[in-house]
């Protein structure tokens, strides 16, 4: 009757392994049959007289292995149920750590997209309401001639080089890829002026270091449009669109350059 008790943790843990859905009920109809057949033989050898008659401490020792046997049972796969549990849980939350860090980056770029760029920024406004910062907003010029002479594959090789030459002119930062071919920088730890020289640099970084595609040369250059924060500005939305303006003024004057006023 001991080993009946025993192997209830034994059912319910490799049925619940191999019984899915509605196949579930299965495990129930075992667990009824073991306890049916533990009350049957109870009530049919409770009062039996045992055939041989063993001495009183084999039988302690028999009584102590099957209560051993029973709880060890019981304990080993409780145990293994648990640790299987533990171990799904912490596979499933990788998962969604991951698939939540996908919904917020952009695939080509490895880059913030919107959907994770946007609550950094509002977050810092809302903890820091005096707080200084800037935003630059960067297109690379040209980049549907890109497309069309070299391919899209190679638009995608430029867009990937852009994003190093930036990362490498500005170590830190938070970095966005909007849209397209254009980005977003969130500047924090700096002041205007050096912002704007820091923003010079990587121009030039990008103007004079140019992708290479198949061994072949491609030379771009970007347009910076610069703004900085103050307690003007509601949310990120609204001093991103004064950078991404003064981006488009750069663009219709001449194109390659920094516009921070």
């Amino acid at each position: 009757c001991f080993y009946l008790c025993a192997i209830i943790p034994i059912i319910i843990y490799f049925g619940c392994y191999i019984f899915k859905g509605k196949f579930r009920i299965i495990i129930g109809l075992l667990l009824v049959f073991n306890f049916g057949c533990y009350s049957v033989l109870y009530k049919m050898f409770r009062d039996a007289i045992p055939i041989y008659t063993i001495d009183d401490k084999i039988r302690v020792f028999v009584f102590i292995l099957a209560s051993f046997t029973m709880v060890f049972s019981t304990a080993f796969y409780n145990w293994i149920y648990i640790y299987s549990s533990e171990k799904r849980e912490n596979k499933l939350r990788k998962e969604n750590k991951k698939l939540s860090k996908d919904a917020h980056t952009d695939t080509l770029t490895r880059l913030l997209n919107r959907r994770g760029f946007l609550p950094i920024v509002d977050k810092f406004i809302k903890d820091n309401p005096s707080g200084i910062f800037q935003i630059a907003f960067i297109d690379i010029d040209n980049f549907k001639r890109v497309n069309d002479s070299y391919g899209h594959d190679a638009g995608d090789e430029v867009l990937k080089h852009v994003t190093i030459e930036i990362k490498k002119g500005i170590k830190g930062a938070d970095i966005c890829r909007w849209g397209g071919e254009e980005l977003v920088i969130f500047i924090k730890n700096m002041d205007y002026e050096t912002a704007k020289k820091r923003m010079e640099r990587i121009r030039k970084m990008v103007e004079i270091n140019p992708t290479v595609f198949y061994n072949k040369p491609i030379k771009v250059t970007i347009t910076i449009g610069l703004a900085e924060y103050n307690n003007t500005y509601k949310d990120a939305a609204e001093i991103i669109k004064v950078a991404d303006n003064r981006m488009y003024y750069g663009k219709h004057h001449g194109k390659n350059i920094v516009i921070a006023k």
